[in-house]
């Protein structure tokens, strides 16, 4: 269900049916769909099978198109968004071992 949120909510801001102003209609919802979305990649399993998924992929796409969003509260939300999701993800000892292997 938030997969499907955050495509539609993708869709409308990729037609141009937010507000070309300042913030638009769309700030809110967006920024906060973007934590929700967020919440829910922190909180799933450290898996390739679930990172590879397309749902969580689609997710994932969603809060990095916002990190260079032209609305700093947007850009701030998928900031922090990409932060709790490394940071859930920080203790998993296999993730972790393979990432310092990499920049080692």
């Amino acid at each position: 269900a938030v997969h499907v949120a955050a495509g539609q909510a993708f869709e409308a801001q990729e037609t141009g049916a937010e507000d070309e102003g300042g913030g638009g209609s769309w700030s809110a919802p967006v920024r906060h769909l973007i934590e929700a979305v967020g919440i829910v990649l922190q909180c799933q399993s450290a898996t390739l099978a679930t990172w590879t998924a397309p749902a969580a992929l689609q997710c994932l796409n969603f809060v990095l198109h916002h990190l260079e969003d032209r609305r700093a509260k947007v850009r701030r939300a998928a900031q922090a968004s990409v932060l709790r999701i490394l940071d859930g993800h920080a203790s998993v000892t296999p993730l972790r071992e393979r990432v310092f292997s990499l920049t080692a």
